[in-house]
C-alpha cells in the first residue's frame, strides 16, 4: 500500500476455517489504490479498492482571477470555488451556491466539474467594491467571501451637464463654471480631466483651461468676462465628449418695482418704476426702456420711457379687469437686459361692500371655549372680490367675545375672525 493507508494487523493475515485471510483497509487519500495478497512462495493476487472524497467534512474556497474589472457589464471576473474534504481530497459533483451585491452572476448554483471547479462570470454596472460569496448546498451558513472592485467606464466618459449661472451675469463677476462626468451608466468619472474654453476667448478670463474632475465627478473652474456680450462656454473630454452652453454678460443692471396691488378701475393705477445701474450702481441717465404687460385688460401709460439723472423710467398701469398682470422692462445695449414684475388687480374698494356673512358652525356651545368660525365676503359693485381690504367686526351685546376685531381680506376676499 501508498501512503496515507494502513492495514489492521500490520499486513499480514491467517487462514480461519474458511481458508479466508481478512484484513481492514483505511486511508485519508481519495482515488483508485491496488492491493495485493500473496502467500509467500506462493500465488498473489491484486484487488483495486476506490476511495471517495468525504462530503461530510467537504469545505468550499474562493479564487477570483482579477479582484478590479469595468463596471460596463462587459468587463468581468470569473470567481472559482474549490470544494475539497477534510483531508484535501476534492469534492466532484456537488452544488456551490454563489451570492453577490449590486452585481450579475452568470449563474447562482453550481456544481464541481471533474477538476472539482464551480466557475462563474461576475459583471456590474455600478461602481465600487462588492462583495461575493460562495457556500455549499447544503451547509448554507458556512459562508466564503471576497470583495471585489468595480471600476469606472472612463472610455465611455460623456459630460453629461454643464452648471453655469441662470438668466445674466455681470461684467467682471467671477462665476463658478461646473462640468459633471459619467459614465454610460451614471457613474461619476473621477481624475478625469476636462477642458474648459470660451468664445470668444479674447475677453474672457479663465482660473484653468484644464482641471481633473473630483471624487463627484465633477470639474470646476472660474469664469470672468471683461466686456458684455453672449458667449459659448464649452467643457470638452479627452475621448472627444463635449457640451456648450450659452452665457450672457452684461455690463448694466436693471430692477423693477410696483405697488404689489391696486383696485379695478383705480384712477392713480400702479407707479413701476425701472431702474438702469452701471456694474457699480452708478444710476445710468438718458437711456430708453421699453415695456410691455400681459394679460390683457390692462394699459400703461407708456411703451418706451427714457431714464431720469436717477436713472429711473417710470410707468402706469391702470386695469379694468380683476387679475394678476406681467410687465416686462427691457432695455438693450448690445446684449437685451430684460426684467419682470407683476401687479396684481383686485375688486374696486370705492365700491366695497359685504356680500355675505356666515358663522360656521352657527351655533356652539356657551362654555367660552367652543369657537365659531366667522367669515365676511367682500365685493365690488361689478361683483369682483376685493383683496387686501380691512373689515371690521363688532359685537352688538352679550357676553360673547371676538378673537379679533379686524381682519384683512385674502384672495378669496374673505376676512375671517372667531366668536366664543
Amino acid at each position: 500500500m501508498k501512503a496515507n493507508f494502513t492495514l489492521s494487523d500490520g499486513d499480514k493475515a491467517v487462514t480461519d476455517a474458511d481458508g479466508k485471510a481478512k484484513v481492514t483497509l483505511k486511508g485519508t487519500k481519495a482515488g483508485a489504490h491496488t492491493v495485493t495478497a500473496s502467500m509467500v512462495g506462493g500465488k498473489s493476487e491484486q484487488l483495486v479498492v476506490n476511495f471517495t472524497a468525504d462530503t461530510l467534512t467537504a469545505q468550499v474556497n474562493l479564487n477570483v482571477t482579477e479582484d478590479n474589472f469595468i463596471a460596463n457589464n462587459i468587463g468581468m471576473t470569473r470567481l472559482q470555488a474549490t470544494v475539497t474534504d477534510g483531508n484535501g481530497n476534492p469534492v466532484e459533483g456537488i452544488k456551490v451556491n454563489f451570492r453577490g451585491t449590486s452585481v450579475t452572476l452568470s449563474s447562482t448554483s453550481v456544481e464541481t466539474d471533474d477538476q472539482v471547479f464551480a466557475e462563474i462570470l461576475v459583471t456590474s454596472t455600478e461602481v465600487g467594491l462588492k462583495t461575493v460569496s460562495a457556500s455549499l448546498a447544503d451547509k448554507p451558513t458556512e459562508v466564503i467571501s471576497r470583495l471585489l472592485n468595480a471600476k469606472v467606464d472612463v472610455n465611455s466618459a460623456t459630460i453629461t451637464s454643464q452648471e453655469i449661472p441662470e438668466g445674466q451675469v455681470m461684467v467682471a463677476q467671477d462665476i463658478a463654471v461646473k462640468a459633471h462626468v459619467n459614465d454610460q451608466f451614471g457613474n461619476p468619472v473621477t481624475h478625469q480631466p476636462a477642458t474648459f474654453s470660451a468664445a470668444p476667448s479674447s475677453q474672457m478670463i479663465i482660473s484653468q483651461n484644464t482641471v481633473s474632475t473630483n471624487t463627484q465627478g465633477v470639474a470646476e473652474v472660474t469664469m470672468t468676462s471683461e466686456r458684455n456680450g453672449s458667449y459659448t462656454v464649452k467643457a470638452s473630454l479627452a475621448n472627444g465628449a463635449s457640451l456648450e452652453k450659452q452665457l450672457e454678460a452684461i455690463d448694466e443692471k436693471l430692477t423693477l418695482t410696483s405697488s404689489p396691488l391696486i383696485g379695478v378701475n383705480a384712477p392713480k393705477g400702479a407707479t413701476l418704476t425701472a431702474t438702469l445701474t452701471s456694474a457699480n450702481g452708478t444710476p445710468v441717465e438718458g437711456q430708453v426702456i421699453n415695456f410691455s404687460v400681459t394679460l390683457e385688460g390692462a394699459t400703461l401709460s407708456g411703451g418706451k420711457v427714457r431714464t431720469n439723472s436717477s436713472g429711473q423710467a417710470p410707468v402706469v398701469l391702470t386695469s379694468n379687469k380683476v387679475g394678476t398682470y406681467t410687465v416686462t422692462a427691457s432695455f438693450h445695449n448690445g446684449v437685451t437686459i430684460q426684467t419682470q414684475t407683476t401687479v396684481k388687480v383686485t375688486g374696486n374698494p370705492s365700491t366695497a361692500h359685504v356680500a355675505s356673512f356666515i358663522a360656521d358652525p352657527s351655533t356652539i356651545a356657551a362654555t367660552n371655549s367652543d369657537l365659531s368660525t366667522l367669515k365676511a365676503t367682500v365685493e365690488d359693485g361689478s361683483g369682483n372680490l376685493i383683496e387686501g381690504l380691512t373689515v371690521y367686526f363688532a359685537l352688538k351685546s352679550g357676553s360673547t367675545t371676538l378673537t379679533s376685531l379686524t381682519a384683512v381680506t385674502d384672495q378669496n376676499g374673505i376676512a375671517t375672525t372667531n366668536v366664543r
